[in-house]
């Protein structure tokens, strides 16, 4: 379904959620966020490029040092 008939359509993406380690009995590891700015280009009618910028960042609860060799 097409909502435009533009062959350029910008777009924003925002993103939020938790992380978990699922190698620790899934301890929670901390917030994650993120975004993305960028436009979609429709090049054919089945063929479509998307360029975008992106930026994904974490706060970790935790620090640990692995020591495995």
């Amino acid at each position: 379904m097409e909502f435009t008939k533009t062959k350029v359509i910008p777009f924003i993406s925002l993103g939020l959620g938790h992380s978990f380690d699922a190698s620790n009995q899934f301890e929670q590891y901390g917030l994650w966020y993120g975004g993305r700015l960028g436009v979609l280009i429709k090049l054919t009618p089945k063929i479509r490029l998307n360029l975008d910028f992106r930026d994904e960042s974490q706060i970790l609860e935790t620090a640990r040092l692995i020591t495995t060799i």
